[in-house]
This record gives structure tokens, sequence and C-alpha cells, in this order.
């Protein structure tokens, strides 16, 4: 009866390692997850401010020439009148 014991502890104690390690695995993986998810979303929005920065010098320099051109239509009318 105490050898039963003894091996029904054992058991009980392997069961309780390996429920340790499979958690502690299943954390480790899961961290990592998370790193890459956060590196991929710091990249997109990196990404994305890029494409707004651009977007917005390219907006910038067309209201220039556009405001360059009205003037330039205004000096015009100015001296026809």
């Amino acid at each position: 009866y105490r050898t039963i014991n003894i091996l029904v502890s054992n058991d009980k104690n392997i069961s309780k390692r390996m429920t340790s390690r499979t958690k502690e695995h299943r954390m480790k993986n899961f961290q990592l997850e998370f790193d890459q998810l956060r590196t991929d979303l710091a990249d997109a929005i990196s990404k994305l401010v890029n494409r707004v920065e651009t977007h917005q010098e390219k907006v910038k320099k067309q209201f220039k020439n556009f405001r360059k051109k009205m003037n330039q239509t205004i000096v015009g009318l100015v001296h026809i009148f």
C-alpha cells in the first residue's frame, strides 16, 4: 500500500511539473507573439506617419503654387482695370 502511495504521489508531482512547464511554454509563446505584434504595430504606425507627412508636404506645395497663381491673376486683373 505504501509503495502505491509513493507511486501516486510521484505521478502527481510529475503532472504538476508538466502543467507548470506547459504554462511557462504558453507564456513564452504569448510573449513572443505579443512582441511581434507590438513591432508590427510600431512599423505600421511609422509608415502611416511618413505617408501623412509626405501628403501634408504635397498639399502645402500645391497650396503655395495655387496662392502664387492667384496672386499673379489678381495682379493681372488689377493692371487690366
